[in-house]
């Protein structure tokens, strides 16, 4: 449920900053789903929401970016250890 809150908070976050036309969700039929993917002047960033950094699995990100041809993702959270710059703070976003 704590997961469920917080991506809520993320959410509002983003339509705060970027506008809720901005903010979007992506599933696959087999259940492949990216919690955000921001539409900012035509560039597409996925985004997933944790709540530790450890939490993230790159497969659904993979996935996405080899199909719509994008290098770049962000994996926010609050604990944890940030591994490399794609994992970022709520507030970095």
């Amino acid at each position: 449920m704590l997961g469920q809150v917080f991506e809520t908070a993320i959410f509002a976050e983003l339509v705060k900053k970027y506008g809720r036309e901005a903010v979007f969700y992506w599933r696959t039929k087999d259940k492949k789903e990216i919690d955000f993917i921001l539409r900012v002047r035509d560039a597409l960033t996925p985004i997933e929401a944790k709540l530790n950094f450890e939490q993230f699995s790159p497969g659904a990100i993979r996935y996405f970016n080899t199909h719509y041809g994008i290098d770049n993702y962000k994996v926010t959270a609050m604990n944890g250890t940030r591994k490399d710059p794609f994992q970022v703070y709520p507030w970095d976003l």
